[in-house]
């Protein structure tokens, strides 16, 4: 493994990581990984 791998692991973690809390905070955790704050064409 380069050391740009390690890196792109590293921020796709933090990304998926920070994504699920921030789906945690309005439709909790299980809402967040089912998918259940996903209300993108929801408001139409």
């Amino acid at each position: 493994m380069k050391w740009y791998d390690i890196i792109f692991i590293i921020v796709s973690l933090i990304i998926i990581i920070l994504s699920l809390l921030q789906g945690g905070k309005s439709e909790g955790a299980s809402g967040a990984i089912t998918g259940g704050g996903l209300n993108v064409f929801a408001k139409t």
